[in-house]
Order: structure tokens, then C-alpha cells, then sequence
């Protein structure tokens, strides 16, 4: 018991149930009016047990018909208004639990868009889905109608257990008295259960991880003939997975055996103590049979109860992980807005590390002029990536300062100072969509303006070909790696934004295409910043301005525009 009292108020501490009512803001009235819909029943639940009694003690008893069809009368009439009742609390139940759904998983979405990228690192796409599904089917599962008929329970049996008592308030005593042991044996299995939850959790992120991967990597698993070795590896994860959830299923079974077996002693209690009770003419027989009816609905709506209790208990692992994601980093946004498109865009002093005392960059300080065209070469590993990402403003310097027309970035909206730039990367991600709708991005573009771009890049044997409805799968996966990039450096193109970046966009691209890049700067990028990642050599030898990364340094060479002529 000390450890349950410890556990919730960690629960308290972390204010995870007043998170979890606040998903209900949105839907008060939907509250209110299950709570009105409870308090009805609660009345229908104090009135039944007398009509039933009367029903016994004055009609059945007695034989007077008038009494037995006036009180039955009353019976149905409560228990159709009770049945009508569950009937609208279920339509503002289904209101609310879908909304709630829906906006958590619209909150999860939102911070997923706005936290830094360092989360992404070691994420498994297919185990993220999995894991922020699961957490709100079961954070939601605590609203369902098992929630709701605990809920109701709980009147019913505030309403049956004042009954009880005012028909005698020694059986009725008895009753209440079974519900602490109740607590504390559920108490305990609880405690066992989230354990087993903890478990699967990881189990199943490492199962839904291990998936996703296996999918991805289905063409070279079959190219190095590892089938059996996989089909051996999921079927280890998926003993270990039921071998938990074997132990979990088994737990909650046995609550919910040893809650009936209790109900069944407390019954046999009801009879010795109601025998005694009618011995010494103390009740009469409506009073037991009314007794023994709706200690039997407030016996089960403890059950309710104690199961809801149990349920929540046993959920508190996903509640948590569901609430921790939340506490993940997201970007800063200050607030202050871009006045300006232009400008020269400096590093200062800029070192990053994604280690402590493991620079990747260190101590980095150049400048790269409005309009000028710069190729960035070095190693694998050598940093140009993390240049770039430092740049975008989706990893953040460790010391130093990032500058564009003298703003720290640091202080501008990440969004708004991110519209500068458009980008080119080496692994190109198309959406399943139209041929129009990937180049263009949601924004309406002329026909004039998708024809010039199209010539630029040497996209027209696709839009010939296919046509601009063309559906595209997902990724791109019925389009070549070249015609990829083509359609990545169009859209760049379109969004005719003043800085140009790429990262070794142009590996896939066939002589004709690079040369027709390489021309562009001439024409359409003539007054563009342009930043390329590359180890072309065609590409490299184009371009008057190279930075040359190696150990955390970068030397620039002599250059048209850039004006730095020395090693930094």
C-alpha cells in the first residue's frame, strides 16, 4: 500500500490528471450534460430499491392487484427512463471521446513539427507511429464506456448504497465494508501489471523498430539471402512480446476471478446476516429481496469501480511516455519577424559538437556574400552536413553565432527565417501526390512558369510522358533516382527563394542535367546564393568559391566574390 500511495502521488507531482482533464476544455457541455444524465440515474438508482420492496411487501404479499400493476408500472417507467438516459449519456460520450482522440493526436502531430531534430536521431519512423498510437488508444481507452459505466456505477451505487443502508443499515454496512479489501487486493496486482506494461512498452517499440527497418531493407535482405535469418529474429521478439503479455492477461484475470469470488462471500455474508436479521422479525421478505437485488448492483458497480481503478493504474506507463514527448525540446521561436530577404550570411566563431568535447565543427568564421555561388567539398564525416544543418537553423551552434544581414538567427521565427532557403538534398523525398502538386507545394503557379522551370532541368520527358496528374508513389518509388532530383530542383527552383542549397543533389543527375544546372547560374540564379555540396568534379570546377572541410576546419580558397583569401 505505501507503494501505491508513493506512485500516486508521483502521479499528483507530475499533474498527468489534471493534464488528462484538460483534453476536456474543448468539450464542457459534453460534460455537463453527463454529469446531469449521472445524476438522474443516481436518483433512479435511490427510488428503485422502495418500488421494488413495496412492490413485494404491498402488492405480491398482500394480493392487491391495483398495488402490483401501480408499482410494476413504476418499475418499467424508472428503468425505460434509466434505458433512455445510457441512450443520450452515450451520444455525448461518443462526442467527446472521439474529440479528445482527435486532438491529442492533432497535438502530437503539432510538437512532432516543431521539435528539434535532434529527436529524430535515433527514431524509427514506423516505431514513432506506433508509439504515440498506442499511448492515445490507451490514454483514450480511460474514456471509453468502460469509464463511462464506471462512472455510472459509482452513482448507481451511491444511489443503491443509501438505499441499502435505509433499509437496513446493517446489511448495508457489510456491504461497504468489503470495498477496502477489494481495493487493496486490485492494489497489489496493479502494481505487478504496470510493471509488465513498462516491458512490453519497450518490447514493442523495439518490435515496431526492428519492423520498420526490416521493411525498408526488404531489397537487401534479399539480395544478401537473409530471410531465414530475419524470420528467426521476429520470432524471438514475438515470444518475448507474449510471453508479457501472457503474464499481463493473466494478472487482470485474475483480478477480476478473485473480485467475484469476493462478491459471491459477501452474498453468502447477506444471506446468514438477512436470516438472522428475518428470525428476529426484524425484516421482511420485500425488504430482503430488495435488499439482496441492489446489494448485488452496488456489489458490481465496486467491481466497476475497482476495475476502472485498475485499468488506470496498469495505463499510467503510456500516460507518461504519452506526456514526457512533450517535454522534448522544440525549436525557440523569440517572436521577431524577417524584415528582409537579402543579405550576406556569416558564421562567427560557430563550433558544434554532437558530443561533449567532440567537435564537428570548431571555432568557424567566414562569410558568404549575397549572390555568390559557393561549393563545399571535403571527407565523409568531415562536417558539410552539419554545416548545412546549422545553417537551416535545425541543429543550433554550441558557442558562436550564425548571421544573415547581420540578424543572429538565433532570434528570428525558425519558420519565417527558414522561407530564405530553398533545398536540394541527396535523398530526395517526393509525397504521394500529383507531379503538379510536388513541384508546386500547395502554391498556384502558372502553366508559363511550370514550362519555363520544366525546360530548365530537363524535366520534360516526364511531363510529356506522364503528364502533370500523374500520381507519384510514395517517395517517388515508380520514378528514377535521376528523375527525383530533376523534380527537387524544380521545386527549389519555383519557390524562387534567395538562398539555394544543395547536398550532393546532383549525384544522380546525367551530364546533359549538370550542365544545365551549371548554366543556370547565369540566368535564373544569377543574383541567387547558391551553396553545393558535392564531389563531382564538373560540379566542383564551376564554381569560383570552395570551402574545404577537413578536422572540424574549413579553408576557403581563392575566390571571385566571396572576398576570403586564407585558411580559417
Amino acid at each position: 500500500m505505501k507503494h501505491i500511495y508513493n506512485k500516486c502521488k508521483q502521479i499528483m507531482k507530475k499533474n498527468y490528471l489534471i493534464k488528462i482533464l484538460h483534453l476536456f476544455s474543448d468539450h464542457r457541455s459534453a460534460v455537463v450534460l453527463i454529469f446531469i444524465y449521472m445524476f438522474l440515474l443516481l436518483g433512479i438508482s435511490c427510488c428503485l430499491p422502495f418500488f421494488s420492496k413495496a412492490l413485494i411487501d404491498e402488492g405480491f404479499l398482500k394480493g392487491d392487484k391495483d398495488r402490483i400493476v401501480f408499482y410494476a408500472l413504476c418499475v418499467l417507467g424508472f428503468n425505460t427512463a434509466g434505458a433512455v438516459i445510457n441512450i443520450l449519456k452515450r451520444k455525448q460520450a461518443l462526442r467527446m471521446s472521439l474529440g479528445v482522440r482527435a486532438k491529442m493526436q492533432q497535438d502530437v502531430f503539432r510538437h512532432l513539427l516543431r521539435v528539434k531534430i535532434s529527436y529524430f536521431i535515433d527514431k524509427n519512423a514506423t516505431s514513432t507511429f506506433h508509439c504515440m498510437e498506442e499511448d492515445i488508444a490507451q490514454i483514450a481507452a480511460l474514456f471509453n464506456d468502460s469509464t463511462l459505466s464506471a462512472l455510472t456505477s459509482f452513482f448507481s451505487a451511491v444511489g443503491g448504497g443509501i438505499a441499502l443502508f435505509l433499509i437496513d443499515w446493517h446489511l448495508g454496512l457489510a456491504v461497504i465494508l468489503f470495498t477496502p479489501l477489494m481495493l487493496i487486493i486490485s492494489g497489489v496486482l496493479a502494481l505487478k501489471c504496470n510493471v509488465l506494461v513498462k516491458q512490453t512498452l519497450k518490447l514493442r517499440r523495439r518490435y515496431s523498430s526492428w519492423f520498420g527497418e526490416a521493411v525498408s531493407g526488404i531489397r537487401d535482405i534479399r539480395l544478401f539471402g537473409l530471410q531465414h535469418a530475419k524470420e528467426k529474429e521476429m520470432a524471438e521478439q514475438i515470444q518475448a512480446l507474449n510471453s508479457v503479455n501472457r503474464k499481463c492477461s493473466m494478472l487482470m484475470t485474475c483480478n477480476t476471478q478473485i473480485q467475484t469470488i469476493l462478491t459471491e462471500v459477501l452474498k453468502a455474508l447477506i444471506y446468514l446476516l438477512a436470516a438472522y436479521y428475518m428470525i428476529k422479525s426484524h425484516l421482511t421478505v420485500g425488504s430482503v429481496i430488495a435488499f439482496q437485488s441492489y446489494m448485488l448492483m452496488v456489489s458490481a458497480s465496486e467491481a466497476t469501480i475497482i476495475g476502472l481503478f485498475y485499468t488506470f493504474y496498469t495505463a499510467m506507463p503510456h500516460i507518461r511516455r504519452y506526456y514526457d514527448f512533450f517535454d522534448e525540446p522544440a525549436e525557440k521561436n523569440t517572436g521577431a519577424h524577417i524584415t528582409f530577404r537579402e543579405g550576406d550570411i556569416e558564421f562567427r566563431n560557430v563550433s558544434f559538437s554532437y558530443e561533449p568535447g567532440s567537435d564537428i565543427l570548431c571555432d568557424i568564421s567566414l562569410k558568404l556574400p549575397n549572390g555568390s555561388k559557393t561549393v563545399i567539398v571535403g571527407d565523409n564525416g568531415a562536417g558539410k552536413t552539419t554545416f548545412l544543418n546549422l545553417l537551416l537553423s535545425l541543429l543550433e551552434p554550441v558557442r558562436g553565432d550564425i548571421l544573415v544581414n547581420g540578424k543572429k538567427i538565433s532570434e528570428v521565427n525558425p519558420e519565417e527565417y527558414r522561407q530564405l532557403f530553398s533545398v536540394v538534398s541527396q535523398d530526395v523525398f517526393l509525397f504521394h501526390d500529383t507531379l503538379r502538386n510536388n513541384l508546386c507545394l500547395g502554391r498556384d503557379i502558372s502553366q508559363e512558369t511550370l514550362d519555363a522551370v520544366i525546360r530548365d532541368v530537363n524535366l520534360e520527358d516526364v511531363a510529356e510522358q506522364y503528364g502533370m496528374d500523374y500520381m507519384i508513389e510514395q517517395n517517388g518509388a515508380n520514378l528514377s533516382g535521376g528523375q527525383k532530383q530533376k523534380i527537387a530542383l524544380a521545386r527549389a527552383l519555383i519557390m524562387d527563394r534567395p538562398v539555394l542549397v544543395f547536398d550532393e543533389a546532383t549525384a544522380n543527375l546525367d551530364k546533359i542535367s549538370i550542365r544545365s544546372f551549371i548554366n543556370l547560374f547565369d540566368s535564373r540564379l544569377k543574383h541567387t546564393t547558391v551553396i553545393c555540396v558535392s564531389h563531382s568534379d564538373e560540379i566542383i570546377d564551376s564554381f569560383d568559391n570552395r570551402l574545404i572541410f577537413s578536422n572540424g576546419s574549413i579553408t576557403a580558397e581563392q575566390t571571385g566574390c566571396m572576398g576570403i583569401r586564407k585558411a580559417i
